[in-house]
């Protein structure tokens, strides 16, 4: 069952608030009215905090071992006092003889031999 509303009925000319209250049944609803034009976009906030850094990463591998340089040049002999001589080692042993090498060629007197007087 309906309910009664009060509303005010305007004639064009006589102020709203003159108006007096009137006790009727509600009309029915009437049609949805269009759809206005979207609004602008809103202004952008502002950025947020920067986040906090990550963790190191895994360490990568060793690289390669380089070429060795060549050895530098000796260098003069510092100032000082030359050291003693040292020791004499010990003699060592006398080896064996050997075997006893041919015989030469004799010398032949024979002929050639003259006497001689003994004054």
């Amino acid at each position: 069952m309906a309910s009664f509303k009060y509303v005010k009925i305007g004639d064009g000319s006589t102020p709203w608030s003159d108006l007096p209250y009137v006790a009727g049944f509600p009309g029915p609803l009437g049609p949805t009215g269009y759809t206005g034009p979207t609004g602008y976009t809103g202004y952008t906030g502002y950025t947020g905090a920067t986040g906090a850094t990550g963790s190191t990463g895994a360490t990568g591998p060793t690289g390669y071992t380089g070429y060795t340089g060549y050895t530098g040049y000796t260098g003069p002999t510092g100032p000082g006092i030359t050291g003693p001589t040292g020791y004499t080692g010990y003699t060592g042993y006398t080896g064996y003889t050997g075997p006893t090498g041919p015989t030469g060629p004799g010398i032949s007197y024979a002929g050639n031999y003259r006497s001689c007087n003994v004054l």
